[in-house]
């Protein structure tokens, strides 16, 4: 560990610093991104200052004249005559001094005086000091990288010790929707924990989402931003750079910029993941409010080592708070500050790596200056055109964001125009003229971005930009053709599946229910549509499927059957105010008549607006569900048929502890065929918080034989805790585990045995 590459570590970490500062209003993410460049950075550059060839960087020798740039009307010649002569006296007035005899003399006693000292060892040399900064530096590396493989064993200890989370778990069916809207194909492995007291992820290539057991307590809301906000930090990778910033901050544990940027990074870890969720469609005061109830609650992350990612662990929380509540907060990073950011740091890593700082050559001329800055003024041509382009592009980027579409396309096209990124440019115009309804433009556009090497195939069958012209016949032959030419695995594997649920006339619904989601990802409505009614018909009207199928009636321009079906949806349980406001496959819909009634009866049927208040604890309140009780009398008044409305209503009337009520809505809510296997289960619930254990057990067998609840929802669920002392209720577990071993429930069954009125 050299002084000279101390001090080049030490430039790198101030200029983050200094970018630091600057990004101060930036994303979060943004400002992530360039820690974790830093921090990265500080490791690779002791590795490129070994490696790298030198090149050395002239600079000013402080015993040369300043070279003098002569007037206009001065020669070139005469300059460096001029230049020459006076270096000429220069250096004859140096070599008179160094010829000097008592110059000679001088530095003879100087040599003799040294010689005799040699005689008296000094206790410390140079290369003893060195020897004890290099001691110490390991020590202190030892000491930073023994904490962090302490709290990699404390972690691996706890995933020993928790509980896993088997897969007919309603928490891990949520988990798998979280994925779905985090755009991760594979899950991490989810386990409850009794040593935790907050949610963490841990793990790099194959991470662990370890839970506290109190969430098993929590609304599925709550458990939902929670599954969120640590699937932000898996999709960001957050584990693997949390490893290499302690291992930068191991490696340079003396300097306290590490540890600046370090903490820093790991704060805006957290609040860029707040803002994925808040971009995955979490209102932001909703968001907010769990985590000010959580940070009630559990009000420690001591608990958890600081090598795992938990949500509650990164300070200034009041911070975070305010960062998801202000509107105006920036929550991403566009692609154009990403490339540049990556770039600059490939620069100075390169720069602190290879310059080596050396005196300029005397005999440097005014003559290569002048040519050097000829040099220059050429290349600074191509790279003011290239900022010009660049600064073209990320304005239009932010018309676009702001729904000006003519400005964005007309700034696009003048950004290609400039040579900035030509293909992508011209694609980004397109989709603005599309948003326009003009169909010629927008397909002139994508001609010329694919003849600029624009490759993105995919976004022409699934961008949302495109589809107000998606209708039009050029653009339909446009997609056949870039369809014959490049036919892509996904579209390739969904045609081909379509073609074999057809052929086996197959009665699988969930098979149907896929491929219609992934055809209509594709835009390809004729066999999206026709899979997704397969798929309604064989599961009898599920909420989810019934709404895609309205959004591919919508992107038809099926306005009727999109406004009904989305209406069945909405009677058949589909929830999701974030959808009814922002999902652009409805907006061909969103002006026609009905449409707003469809979104008010969406409204009245969710049970989320009763429940403020509620997220911590019981949701037994007669208070706050009277309202509810009240609105679904209405609703039923009016739609005396409507399942969902008698479900809602059993439910409020049984959380304001009304059982025998909440039964007949149940009873009715069966009779309806509406979710028949949940009618059942509460049905159960409504008897057993009764004290009448026949008839709740007898209940609860009905669901267990209908496949309608799980092991983990039995344990869990308060209303059943009078029936834990019953000896038909160890049972009644073993046959809802489904003949599973016991060693699958290990960690939960075995406790039931013990203290069943203790289990999780």
């Amino acid at each position: 560990m050299t002084l000279e590459l101390i001090v080049r570590v030490s430039l790198l970490l101030a200029t983050a610093i200094g970018s630091l500062y600057l990004l101060r209003n930036a994303s979060a993410a943004m400002r992530h991104l360039v820690g974790t460049l830093a921090l990265v950075a500080a490791i690779v550059l002791p590795l490129a200052a070994t490696t790298l060839p030198r090149w050395d960087l002239p600079l000013l020798d402080p015993s040369d004249e300043p070279v003098i740039t002569q007037p206009a009307d001065v020669s070139t010649d005469a300059a460096l005559m001029a230049n020459n002569k006076r270096r000429e006296k220069k250096a004859g007035d140096l070599r008179a001094t160094n010829d000097h005899p008592k110059s000679v003399e001088k530095a003879a006693n100087i040599v003799g005086v040294e010689e005799g000292q040699r005689t008296a060892s000094p206790l410390i040399t140079p290369a003893r000091f060195l020897v004890g900064l290099s001691a110490l530096w390991i020590l202190g590396f030892l000491a930073v990288i023994s904490r962090l493989g302490l709290g990699w064993y404390r972690m691996n200890q706890l995933a020993v010790d928790a509980v896993p989370v088997i897969a007919d778990d309603p928490v891990f069916e949520l988990l798998q929707d979280c994925c779905d809207r985090m755009q991760i194909r594979s899950a991490p492995r989810l386990m409850f924990s009794d040593a935790l007291q907050v949610p963490v992820l841990w793990g790099l290539w194959s991470p662990l989402l370890i839970l506290p057991r109190v969430a098993r307590q929590w609304s599925v809301d709550r458990q939902r931003v929670v599954l969120l906000h640590e699937l932000a930090h898996m999709r960001r990778r957050d584990g693997l750079y949390l490893l290499l910033g302690r291992v930068s901050a191991a490696l340079w544990w003396f300097q306290p910029a590490v540890w600046w940027v370090e903490t820093r990074a790991r704060q805006d870890c957290e609040k860029a993941c707040d803002d994925l969720v808040v971009r995955s469609g979490e209102r932001p005061s909703e968001y907010a409010r769990h985590l000010m109830e959580i940070a009630r609650e559990l009000p420690t992350a001591r608990s958890v080592p600081a090598e795992a990612l938990s949500m509650m662990g990164s300070g200034n929380f009041e911070r975070r708070l305010t960062s998801i509540l202000t509107r105006d907060t920036r929550r991403g990073i566009r692609p154009a500050m990403l490339l540049a950011t990556f770039a600059l740091f490939a620069v100075a890593i390169t720069t602190l790596a290879v310059a080596n700082p050396v005196p300029r050559d005397s005999k440097g001329t005014q003559a290569d200056y002048m040519l050097a800055h000829d040099r220059h003024d050429h290349d600074d041509d191509h790279d003011r055109e290239d900022r010009k382009g660049e600064r073209l592009f990320d304005q239009a980027s932010d018309r676009h964001n702001d729904e000006e579409w003519s400005q964005a396309a007309d700034l696009f096209d003048q950004a290609a125009a400039a040579g900035y990124r030509p293909g992508t440019s011209l694609y980004n115009a397109a989709c603005g003229h599309a948003r326009m309804g003009d169909a010629a433009a927008s397909i002139d556009r994508i001609e010329r971005a694919m003849e600029n090497g624009f490759d993105g195939y995919k976004y022409l069958f699934e961008d949302s930009d495109l589809d107000p012209i998606r209708s039009d016949g050029q653009f339909q032959s446009l997609l056949g053709r870039v369809k014959e030419d490049n036919r892509n695995d996904r579209y390739t594997d969904a045609r081909e599946a379509y073609e074999d649920l057809t052929k086996e006339n197959s009665d699988e619904a969930d098979a149907w229910y896929d491929v219609g989601s992934n055809l209509l990802s594709m835009r390809e409505y004729e066999t999206a549509v026709d899979a997704l009614e397969r798929a309604n018909r064989l599961e009898g009207g599920s909420s989810n499927a019934l709404y895609n199928l309205a959004c591919a009636y919508s992107l038809q321009n099926n306005t009727r059957s999109a406004l009904d079906t989305l209406e069945q949806a909405v009677l058949q349980g589909f929830d999701s105010e974030e959808r009814f406001a922002n999902d652009s496959d409805l907006d061909n819909i969103r002006d026609a008549a009905g449409f707003v009634e469809v979104k008010e009866l969406h409204d009245t049927l969710s049970l989320n607006k009763y429940r403020e208040g509620s997220w911590g604890g019981s949701e037994y309140s007669t208070r706050r569900w009277e309202p509810a009780i009240a609105d679904m009398q209405e609703m039923i008044k009016l739609r005396p048929d409507a399942g969902r409305a008698w479900s809602n209503l059993g439910w409020a009337l049984h959380h304001s502890s009304r059982h025998a009520e909440a039964r007949d809505a149940f009873m009715k809510q069966l009779d309806l065929g509406f979710n028949p296997s949940l009618a059942t289960y509460n049905v159960a619930c409504t008897y057993a918080m009764e004290g009448n254990n026949d008839s709740a057990i007898e209940w609860l067998q009905k669901s267990i034989d209908d496949d309608g609840v799980s092991v983990h929802q039995m344990i869990q669920d308060e209303d059943l805790e009078g029936l834990h002392d019953d000896d038909r209720w160890e049972g009644l577990l073993e046959e809802a585990a489904d003949g599973q071993p016991y060693e699958v429930h290990r960690g939960v069954l075995q406790k039931i045995k013990h203290a069943i009125h203790d289990a999780i």
